[in-house]
């Protein structure tokens, strides 16, 4: 049995279309590790160019076909490292494996554009927070602050005018029993 598949036809068939995303690259690897088609236009690579051991130890894990053996990080063809899929394909007792691959950085680059917008978004909502409860802080502190001095400048017979704190919470009710006391 002899199965003869043109080259050309075979990449006509396998690259798609990169306007939409990351490029994805496709090509079959026959069982003895060597490219049997490629994302290169170059026919002389083919059947001549065996993969490197990273790559083809894909092809001796699952020999069912049809079968994925999920997503793998490796080396590609072109030595960066990439994400892809690799899929045992059985032809007549031949075994294949197709590769579909997308280079690493650019399968993560959405990932890492959200990364750091998040970051970002963490660092804005920090410094935010950390104005807020300043600002929180200072309005209970500063009138306990000024009650306390009060406190010891009358115990010591330095003052005896009232003291004023313009809130009406505790601290106003506080700084209003106090001078309750003093008058």
């Amino acid at each position: 049995f002899a199965l003869q598949i043109k080259p050309q036809q075979m990449l006509d068939i396998l690259v798609m279309d990169t306007a939409r995303g990351p490029q994805v690259n496709h090509y079959l690897v026959g069982s003895d590790g060597f490219l049997r088609s490629g994302e290169s236009r170059h026919e002389q690579e083919f059947l001549n160019r065996k993969l490197k051991a990273d790559i083809t130890g894909h092809l001796r894990r699952d020999r069912t076909a049809g079968s994925t053996l999920g997503i793998q990080r490796y080396y590609g063809l072109d030595g960066k490292r990439v994400m892809g899929i690799v899929t045992p394909i059985t032809l007549d007792n031949i075994q294949w494996a197709l590769f579909s691959e997308v280079n690493e950085d650019e399968a993560l680059a959405s990932a890492q554009k959200l990364a750091e917008f998040t970051l970002g978004l963490v660092l804005i909502v920090v410094v935010i927070v950390l104005v807020a409860s300043s600002l929180v802080s200072r309005r209970i502190v500063d009138p306990i602050q000024s009650l306390s001095k009060s406190a010891l400048d009358i115990a010591e017979g330095r003052k005896n005018e009232p003291v004023e704190v313009a809130s009406e919470n505790e601290i106003g009710k506080l700084a209003d029993a106090f001078n309750y006391m003093v008058n």
